[in-house]
């Protein structure tokens, strides 16, 4: 978006509040069906934030005073992301419980999904609309940046790697063998 068209703004904008919308959602339903209530803590965080994100793109469409576009994502890149978190939701619906397994297939897509994000907050960060604007989306953006985090934490609880869960003895040094067999008085 090199350009600062008003009604591409406003349809980008409205793109991505749709978007941060549905992956609200997503995230619930992820939280729902996850058993450790750590992971579920950081994933409702995400959800909470997305919706925070949602409400403020939807303030800075209605200070833009442009009629609110259809509930239709109007750019290529959002709305592939949002298929993406559609697809995504379907194969959550059809799990009963998520485990490692499930949320380690699902990772990746998350991470690219909140890496889109943070691109577009970044964006439009760097439109110089007003500083107060330029500070709520780089303010966006860091959230963006923190749910990475948050997802990679949640993947560390949620699918432990294999060298934490097997047993190794610790090493022991065996001192003097002949006096096990001697008699106990």
């Amino acid at each position: 978006m090199s350009e600062t068209n008003p009604e591409e703004l406003i349809g980008y904008v409205n793109s991505l509040r749709l978007l941060e919308k549905t992956v609200c959602l997503l995230y619930q339903a992820i939280a729902e069906k996850t058993v450790e209530t750590t992971a579920k803590s950081h994933l409702l965080k995400i959800s909470y934030d997305s919706l925070e994100h949602s409400k403020l793109l939807k303030a800075f469409m209605n200070r833009i005073t442009f009629p609110e576009q259809t509930s239709k994502p109007s750019h290529r890149k959002t709305a592939e992301a949002k298929e993406e978190v559609t697809k995504l939701s379907q194969k959550i619906q059809a799990i009963e419980r998520i485990t490692g397994f499930e949320f380690s297939q699902m990772f990746e897509e998350l991470m690219s999904l909140e890496n889109c994000l943070s691109e577009d907050y970044q964006n439009l960060a760097s439109l110089n609309l007003s500083q107060t604007l330029e500070h709520i989306f780089l303010d966006m953006y860091n959230d963006e940046e923190f749910h990475q985090q948050l997802l990679g934490t949640v993947k560390s609880i949620v699918c432990p790697s294999k060298a934490e869960g097997t047993d190794t003895p610790p090493p022991l040094k065996y001192q003097n063998p002949d006096n096990w067999n001697r008699s106990l008085p």
